[in-house]
């Protein structure tokens, strides 16, 4: 099965994504040989993050096609809803979660990283053309309307950011009944959250 995690800039879609991987590594399923197996290089955008992929309308339904049945793979994607994904869900061969948060704060975290990475080269940084207010708010702008497909979507499970700030543990089994998965996520959660440093969107 293919599980995707996605979400809007500044959500928590990297913590989320991250909290899955752990949960299907620890079904069986070891993430990168099975992503080096079976997803296609020419979707991986950045080579440094091989679990970052980007899907054009059918390669969604080319990648499952691919992938064995008794093999799960997450990837992490910000991607708009495709048709082929759309038609995946619907039949049940492809799982979805999907983060957002109150675009207005997530707007005020994205202008906030880029401004903490100003110093760096161009190369390094993540969050380039954004240098005002403004065009923090264009960004989000146009990744509303992706937003909207996912969460009208009623086979994708969505997650609003304050539930990863106010409840991990809860959303965490929240997550595992949607996956159809048991394990003992308790020492990942603890690891992660005594440092929240590690996962960026927790940046404010």
């Amino acid at each position: 099965m293919l599980i995707l995690c996605n979400g809007h800039a500044k959500s928590g879609s990297s913590f989320v994504y991250q909290l899955i991987e752990a949960v299907v590594t620890r079904t069986g399923h070891p993430q990168p040989e099975i992503r080096k197996r079976f997803l296609p290089i020419r979707q991986i955008p950045r080579p440094a993050h091989p679990y970052f992929a980007d899907f054009a309308p059918g390669d969604a339904a080319n990648v499952y096609s691919n992938l064995p049945a008794d093999v799960l793979m997450v990837v992490k994607t910000h991607s708009p809803l495709t048709p082929d994904m759309a038609e995946l869900l619907k039949q049940g061969k492809m799982k979805v979660v999907y983060t957002y948060r109150n675009p207005r704060d997530a707007a005020v975290s994205l202008r906030d990283s880029a401004r903490r990475e100003a110093h760096l080269p161009v190369t390094k940084r993540r969050f380039l053309g954004i240098d005002t207010d403004l065009d923090a708010i264009q960004v989000m702008a146009n990744r509303i309307s992706h937003a909207t497909h996912w969460l009208r979507n009623d086979s994708v499970l969505t997650i609003h950011y304050q539930e990863i700030v106010d409840a991990p543990f809860d959303l965490a089994q929240r997550i595992m009944t949607y996956l159809g998965l048991q394990v003992d996520i308790i020492p990942f959660l603890k690891e992660h959250l005594l440092n929240k440093q590690r996962i960026q969107e927790f940046n404010v």
